[in-house]
């Protein structure tokens, strides 16, 4: 997804996956932090941005889906 439709979604709450395989992953999302687009959405400017790595976001097993399960009711629960 383009940053440029962000503002179209305009969400109350974003996950966003900051890799830690892909190289430059962190400096990309470093950058989109300090990007108007990005400071304008709601989600950003009420702390709604909720970062998250591969795992186990990205196991398609049955047991990742259970474990991002269990991380997705933990994140919401905490909030």
């Amino acid at each position: 997804m383009s940053k440029e439709v962000l503002p179209d979604y305009n969400p109350d709450t974003m996950f966003v996956l900051v890799s830690s395989v892909y190289e430059g992953s962190q400096q990309v999302f470093d950058e989109l932090q300090n990007d108007p687009i990005w400071q304008s959405l709601k989600a950003v400017q009420n702390n709604q941005v909720i970062v998250i790595e591969e795992n186990p976001w990205l196991d398609y097993s049955a047991y990742g889906n259970k474990l991002a399960l269990e991380k997705l009711e933990e994140i919401l629960l905490a909030k």
